[in-house]
This record gives C-alpha cells, sequence and structure tokens, in this order.
C-alpha cells in the first residue's frame, strides 16, 4: 500500500513534488507489449515518479491496473487499484496459485474494445518490492488476484488475445 504522506522522504529530506502526468498508454500491435521487461535492479526517484504517475494515468482512464510495458517502459512494475487503495508492485513474482480457476471476461487498456474470457486463479500469493525497496508477501484474492495476474502477464509479454485462438499471435 501507498502512503502518499511519506512516499517522498528520504533520510529527512523532502523530495520536490512533482506535477502528475497522465501517461500515454500504447495499443497492440505494439511491438513494446510483446517484449519481456526487465527486473528493477535498484528503485530509484525516477522509478518513483513514474510509480505515481501510473496510479494517476489509472485514476484517470478508471482502470484497474497498468504495468510499465502498456506505457512503454520495459520495467518490472505494475500498479493495481484495490477497493481501498492503489498498489504498486515492483518485480512481482507469483509463489503460489490457489483455488480453481474461474473464467472471466477481461479487458485491457492496450487492446480497446477487446474482451476475451480468461481463466485465473481465485487466490495467489505474491512477492514482490514495494516502493521503498522492501520485499513484501500478500495474498490477494477474487477481483485483485486477477488483475494482478494480467499485469504480470503484461511483464512477460503476453496479452489477453493470447488466450483465444481467434487472435493470432
Amino acid at each position: 500500500m501507498i502512503n502518499f504522506k511519506n512516499i517522498f522522504k528520504k533520510k529527512q529530506k523532502v523530495v520536490k513534488l512533482i506535477k502528475l502526468e497522465n501517461l500515454r498508454v500504447i495499443s497492440y500491435p505494439n511491438n513494446l507489449l510483446r517484449k519481456k521487461s526487465k527486473e528493477v535492479k535498484k528503485i530509484t526517484e525516477e522509478d518513483r515518479v513514474l510509480i505515481k504517475n501510473m496510479i494517476n494515468t489509472i485514476i484517470k482512464q478508471k482502470a484497474l491496473g497498468l504495468s510499465a510495458p502498456q506505457i512503454g517502459i520495459l520495467k518490472r512494475i505494475i500498479v493495481v487499484a484495490t477497493k481501498k487503495y492503489y498498489l504498486a508492485l515492483i518485480n512481482p513474482v507469483i509463489t503460489k496459485k490457489e483455488g480453481k480457476q474461474d473464467f472471466e471476461k477481461e479487458g485491457c487498456l492496450s487492446l480497446p474494445n477487446v474482451y476475451v474470457n480468461i481463466p485465473r486463479y481465485k487466490e495467489i500469493i505474491v512477492e514482490a518490492l514495494d516502493i521503498k525497496g522492501i520485499k513484501k508477501v500478500i495474498r490477494v484474492k477474487g477481483l485483485t488476484s486477477r488483475i494482478i495476474q494480467h499485469e504480470i502477464n503484461h511483464l512477460d509479454g503476453i496479452l489477453i488475445i493470447d488466450y483465444n485462438k481467434k487472435f493470432k499471435r
């Protein structure tokens, strides 16, 4: 969970706040959407600003999640809207999948007006770094689980159309 009051404090120095941007989401068939993202080795101030802008973008777009590759940046960073807060996950890895898979229709900001029935696990455990670089292990279920699985697919170059045989890769 991101605490915006403390997000930009660094050893008692407060970093100057930036004007939030609504980032441009790239659309299929842009080749960047098919590339595997690189792990973030060290979280920089630039990454923190990127995350804030990604959250601003999902708010403006009324979206549930966004991955860095969707804005043309091949870093393993995703943001997710939950019922109570916005979640930023850096280098997320699903370590456990639980329960049955449910099929539900999903859409995607990078594939406007395309909806595909996709199987996703109801509950997952995810390991990731938070915006401060602290390793977190979280258990999520329901819609949040589905969104995280969708966004992690983006980090690996997998799109919702890959789940449907009528679309060619």
